[in-house]
């Protein structure tokens, strides 16, 4: 990763910083008193994407009132967002959020999840069209993509390829009675897309941690049906040492999760170094 981009709040709009990725000193500042950036760091945001045109993807808003944003990049050379052109008729409200395949080849755009549904759109580097996701798709809380795109993994469940063709659902099983049985907390594909990993929780672990322990579900990714094919599932409870990785607090926090740990972060091992950096600010309004 040669550059990594920073937002600073500042009052009003904001700062957009270019770091350097070994002190992250910053290399360059551009101050946007009249822009704001709160959608690319949102509760369904997905951190700062940047495909592998040179490009850094936000969401772009006009103060005062910046509910209505653009898609806009921007690149080392000019830190001055720039929207996308584009003959599609959209709706940002309160958005864009991405998702990006690891290679940086294809992006995923959410437009809005806040307004009626409007349709994902998607774009390839190579070309920088936007299109119309042909699968009647409007948004997903969650994102999981692998290496060149052709599988993405959505709210933990739906597994499509790179067409938006169904390959199958990730269904954890059911129990009786319903309460013992697990849901899914968060998933992931690998970056070839031939598995798709779950973490579930049972429904009444909560206050039981000591007792009940989450699962981390396998499927294979690979080949098309209703139901992805489950191929095992682990409740390992010893933590390697060999890899660590970033998580999200909430997650790290649960004693439940340490349980799982193991098979998890087997899962999170297998992915190279991301291409998103998210880089929160301190303030948003």
């Amino acid at each position: 990763m040669g550059h990594v981009y920073g937002k600073e709040p500042s009052h009003p709009g904001c700062t957009i910083q270019l770091l350097d990725p070994s002190t992250l000193a910053p290399r360059q500042s551009l101050s946007l008193p009249n822009t704001d950036l709160s959608p690319s760091f949102g509760v369904l945001g997905f951190g700062i994407p940047t495909t592998n045109d040179g490009r850094t993807w936000l969401a772009v808003g006009a103060l005062p009132a910046a509910i209505f944003s653009k898609m806009a990049y921007i690149t080392p050379q000019s830190l001055n967002p720039t929207p996308i052109s584009t003959t599609l008729q959209t709706n940002f409200y309160d958005g864009p959020w991405y998702a990006m395949s690891r290679d940086g080849e294809r992006l995923i755009i959410t437009q809005t999840a806040a307004s009626s549904p409007v349709p994902m759109l998607y774009m390839n580097a190579a070309d920088s069209v936007l299109r119309v996701n042909p699968a009647g798709l409007t948004f997903s809380y969650h994102f999981s993509v692998s290496e060149k795109g052709d599988r993405v993994l959505f709210d933990n469940f739906e597994l499509r390829n790179g067409a938006f063709n169904l390959i199958g659902d990730a269904t954890l099983p059911t129990a009786s009675p319903s309460s013992q049985s697990y849901y899914a907390r968060a998933g992931l594909v690998t970056p070839d897309g031939s598995r798709v990993y779950v973490l579930g929780y049972r429904g009444d672990a909560y206050g039981n941690e000591a007792t009940i322990f989450p699962r981390v579900y396998v499927f294979d990714g690979t080949t098309p049906h209703p139901n992805l094919t489950s191929l095992g599932i682990s409740t390992s409870r010893t933590t390697p040492r060999a890899c660590r990785r970033p998580m999200d607090r909430s997650l790290a926090r649960s004693a439940a999760l340490s349980r799982v740990r193991s098979a998890w972060m087997a899962a999170l091992c297998s992915l190279p170094a991301m291409r998103i950096w998210s880089l929160r600010p301190c303030q948003l309004r």
